[in-house]
């Protein structure tokens, strides 16, 4: 079955958690993107996941997350440009992450 480019993300209540979070970019020191996404989500530091969240695995990192009250609702892939969900994102109005890997 071909992809949908007008799916939704999200089919859940229209609810916010994170719409008064305020999130401090941290600079990323050598080959650390998860630890350092989990560490700017909580406001600890990268070395807190280092060691402790295997990263090849998002069910690890939203167990990271739990003792500060947050989990993450992972979608592993979407085909489809960014330009076909970002009025979703918009509208939701919550805290989302997009990752990518160049080519």
């Amino acid at each position: 079955m071909p992809f949908d480019t007008n799916s939704l993300l999200w089919n859940g209540q229209p609810e916010n958690y994170f719409r008064n979070r305020s999130i401090q970019p941290i600079e990323q020191d050598g080959s650390h993107c998860v630890s350092t996404v989990l560490a700017m989500l909580t406001g600890a530091t990268p070395e807190r996941f280092q060691g402790v969240v295997n990263t090849q695995d998002p069910v690890s990192w939203s167990e990271s997350l739990n003792e500060y009250g947050l989990k993450l609702a992972y979608c592993p892939s979407d085909n489809r440009k960014v330009k076909f969900y970002l009025p979703e994102l918009v509208a939701l109005n919550d805290l989302f992450t997009i990752s990518y890997t160049k080519s």
